[in-house]
């Protein structure tokens, strides 16, 4: 085979080689694109009712939750394995509506109503 023979055919394996890279990058990016629109859409349907049944106290304001940790799961119910509507961001200001063992129910700045963890490292409760 001669050199430009040999230099043409690494050129189109490269070529081969960012064209495949460049599919995948394009559907990982796709997916990371559909998923943000749905946990999105998710934060504006599926808020759980400020008077559940089963909160154990259900004071109408029971102070201010401040979020302590970048991306805290706010959750539709009071469960680990339940939906995530979306992530709070450190220092969000949220309204305590009730609360269960290990759980506050808490309403944010767009009404949506859900569930965050009542660890004090992952948030502080003002009055």
């Amino acid at each position: 085979m001669s050199n430009s023979t040999v230099r043409f055919l690494k050129a189109i394996a490269g070529l081969a080689v960012v064209l495949v890279l460049l599919v995948t990058v394009m559907n990982w990016w796709g997916d990371y694109r559909k998923a943000a629109s749905s946990v999105a859409s998710n934060a504006t349907t599926s808020t759980a009712d400020a008077s559940s049944n089963d909160a154990t106290d259900t004071a109408a304001n029971q102070g201010t939750a401040v979020v302590l940790i970048e991306g805290l799961n706010f959750r539709k119910e009071p469960d680990t394995g339940s939906v995530t509507i979306r992530g709070l961001k450190k220092g969000e200001k949220l309204v305590v509506v009730a609360s269960k063992p290990d759980w506050y129910q808490v309403k944010d700045s767009k009404n949506a109503v859900g569930w965050i963890a009542a660890k004090s490292q992952y948030v502080r409760i003002e009055k």
